[in-house]
Formats: structure tokens, sequence, C-alpha cells
């Protein structure tokens, strides 16, 4: 059988861009461009105690340690106040001079390695700088930004909510720093204060953090936030975030909600919607593959863009194998629809449309032709 989910070259381009962005940040201290950022979640899990406060760091060999003056505590037993010791092991491929210092105020994941009272930091960059074991946080936020915080948590919140009010103040008082990654996190640990800051930024106006705001309800699955995208995509487009919006609906927008499907087919479908749009749209479509948007991807089948038309036989195919929502392969059990014709000519790739276009097209366009009258609404 074919590779049959390779994706389109649109979609490649977005994850490229997207992932070039999430790498770039203007915290020097902590970070590099080369560097990858740890699971947020990981190290909520991982530690023991997770404060806010500030730190003095020196390298000295191959260990590297801090004195951390504790601000908040997040989780665990230190106290407000109290001053913790940490060390951590540094790659020895660093060329940072032994006796380096430097001082910094952030969020810091601990585990507790003794109980003398030593700490060991956790790294929340890998493969960056030597101090590389704090999220950087302003030393002051504006009040507008506490307070919105403040009323996102919920009554009793969980370490996740208290870090994430950490994260979100990172990025809206840097107006939009592309690090952290709000997006990518809060499908890792959801809380009520990532969906309010997404909703925030999207109705806020700032133009760094809209297309945060709305890749953020693209992943979460929010109902109305295709057609806002629409509605707002000459404004939107242009924005340096933009990727971000499209990686996020061609590879994460999963909604059951019946507008929001009508929305992604008219998107899909519409010959005056922008390109990056449309495939974007076709490509979510497809990925959801519900009975109600089996008419829109079948229309795709004659469509020039071969993007679109790769969209249309990947959606087609994986209803017909009965493949789970976003998923890569076929449902265990019987399936009214499957066949061994059905899995031969299964393909999500622009390449292979490319290369063998009426070999997919027409088998999908006569498989619609024969089974459209199950799905007539």
């Amino acid at each position: 059988m074919e590779n049959h989910c390779k994706g389109s070259t649109l979609l490649c381009v977005a994850i490229i861009l997207g992932a070039s962005q999430l790498s770039a940040t203007p915290q020097t201290v902590a970070h590099s461009s080369i560097s990858a950022p740890a699971s947020i979640a990981g190290l909520i899990t991982a530690s023991d105690a997770v404060v806010t406060g500030t730190a003095t760091g020196t390298l000295t060999g191959g260990t590297a340690s801090a004195t951390i003056s504790v601000e908040k505590v997040l989780k665990g037993s230190p106290t407000s106040g109290s001053v913790l010791h940490a060390t951590w092991p540094v790659s020895p491929g660093l060329t940072t001079p032994a006796g380096s210092s430097s001082t910094v105020h952030g969020l810091f994941y601990l585990r507790q390695t003794n109980t003398a009272g030593e700490w060991t930091a956790l790294p929340v960059m890998l493969g960056s700088g030597w101090f590389n074991i704090v999220e950087p946080i302003p030393t002051t936020v504006p009040s507008s930004i506490v307070t919105a915080t403040a009323a996102s948590l919920p009554a009793n919140p969980s370490v996740f909510d208290s870090v994430a009010v950490e994260l979100v103040t990172v990025v809206e008082s840097g107006n939009g720093s592309l690090y952290p990654d709000l997006v990518t996190t809060a499908l890792e640990m959801p809380s009520p204060v990532f969906d309010a800051a997404f909703r925030r930024f999207v109705g806020g106006g700032v133009p760094a953090l809209v297309c945060t705001g709305a890749a953020g309800l693209l992943a979460e699955g929010d109902a109305a936030i295709p057609g806002t995208v629409l509605k707002n995509y000459a404004a939107w487009s242009s924005m340096v975030n933009w990727p971000r919006v499209i990686l996020e609906m061609a590879t994460a927008y999963v909604s059951a909600d019946s507008q929001a499907l009508a929305t992604l087919g008219s998107l899909a479908t519409g010959e005056k919607i922008p390109t990056d749009l449309r495939v974007a749209a076709g490509t979510a479509l497809a990925a959801i593959h519900a009975p109600a948007s089996l008419q829109a991807l079948a229309s795709l089948l004659d469509d020039p863009n071969v993007d679109l038309e790769a969209a249309a036989v990947g959606g087609l195919s994986m209803f017909a194998n009965n493949v789970p929502v976003r998923g890569h392969g076929p449902a265990a059990g019987p399936w009214k629809y499957r066949s061994n014709d059905t899995i031969e000519h299964s393909a999500f790739d622009e390449g292979l449309i490319r290369n063998r276009g009426p070999y997919y097209l027409q088998f999908w366009k006569n498989w619609w032709t024969q089974n459209q009258a199950d799905f007539q609404q």
C-alpha cells in the first residue's frame, strides 16, 4: 500500500515556518536559537517544587549552581522569601569560560536532591547555554495583565493553572514573544487560563498577540474561530505569526460542530478564498472527515490545486477506511465502506496525486457517485 499521509507542500512550508518561529526568542540569557524547549507539563510532573524568583548562577567546571531567592511557590515545600541552592550538569561541549556568572528573574523547576536542602534544577531548554534552567519572566507586569490572568484562574487552581498564569504573563507582557509556546503547552496541559488568554489576544487588537490567540483557539477546536480567521484574513495574514494560524488549522483543528464543518467546507471550496486558507481548511476537513463534510471534499476532486485534490482523496479515503479523526490507520472491526480497493487507493500526499492523479482521483469520483446518496442532507 502507498504512503498515505505525507501531507501537502503548503503544509510542510507552514510547519517549517512555524518551527523557525518557535525557536526564536529574545531571552538570550537562558536560550539559544538552536535550542529546543522541554515539555512544561513534563517539567511540572518531574519536579518537587516550582517557584518564581531571582537566581544568581555560577559555572564551575562541568557543574553550574545558583542561589534562588524565592518569591512565589507554585508547587512544593519551599516558602516565599526563602533562599534555595540548586545545581545542574552542563554540557561539556559548551565553550562558556569557567567562573561565568549571571543573574536572572524567572520560573524554576526543581527536584529535591537530598534532605539537606539541596536541589537539582531541571533544564527548560535543551541544547542551549549553561544557564538553561530558568524561564525568564518580567519583574514588573502591567496591572491590566495581572487582573486579567487572575480572573481566568478557576476556584481551586492546579499547579498547571498557576504555571499557565506565569507563561501567559511572559507572552502578554512581551507583546507576543514566541517563547514560551502557549499553543503547544495548552494542548499538553489544558487550562482555562490559556483559553481566556487566547480569546483576549484575538479580541485585543495587539498585532503580535492576535495570531497566537487564533492559533490557540484553533488548537482547542473552537467552533467559531474558522469564520473569525476568514473575516480577519486581510489584516492577520500579514502578521509575523500568521503561519502558525495556518499550521494549527491544518494539523490540529478538530470540531464536530455542524457550523464549524460548514465553514471549513466553504473555505476549502470557495474559489475566491486565499489559497493558503483554502488548503489549510481542506486539510482540516480531510483529517476530520465527518459524514457532513464529504460533499465538500468530493467537490475538490476536480480542483486545479493539487493540494486540495490530495485533501479530497485523503479525506474520502480516511472516511471509507474508518480511520479515526486525525488518525493514521483504520479502526479495528468491520466497516461498511471499507474494501481492498478503498485501501489500495488511499493517499494523502500531493506528490502521489501529482504523479498518479487519474489512478486516485477517478476511483474516488466513482466511489462518491456510488455512495453519495448515503450522505444527502
